[in-house]
């Protein structure tokens, strides 16, 4: 599997499917890869696309390539306990600034005061 921004499109044949429309682009990637790719929707420069080679590069000027989804990525770090923790704290924050016990700005800084609690 590899990912690659399109560099150029030098070209796209539409075909038509039962359905619906196939575009085939045949791409330069920034990684200096060209492919062949099928997309269901036109694809722009400056888009990143995740495939796998099917057929050889040596062979064909523009390979074809399988499209592939691209890996999930997460924002969260940590272990899963410790993102547990994280979500009680918060709520915790949460429930004293829904009575009033506390403002909104500064629902971080007491989910951050009882993480640490937590934690220990």
């Amino acid at each position: 599997m590899k990912t690659s921004k399109i560099k150029s499109i030098v070209s796209v044949k539409p075909y038509k499917t039962e359905n619906g429309t196939l575009y085939y682009h045949n791409l330069e990637l920034d990684n200096g890869e060209k492919i062949n790719l099928g997309k269901k929707k036109e694809l722009q420069v400056g888009w990143s696309v995740t495939y796998e080679l099917v057929q050889d590069a040596e062979k064909h000027e523009f390979p074809k390539a399988k499209p592939l989804a691209p890996p999930p990525t997460s924002t969260l770090t940590g272990s899963k306990d410790e993102l547990i923790l994280r979500q009680v704290a918060f709520k915790g924050a949460i429930e004293l600034a829904s009575t009033g016990k506390v403002g909104l700005s500064e629902i971080e800084t007491y989910t951050n005061n009882f993480f640490n609690l937590l934690k220990q």
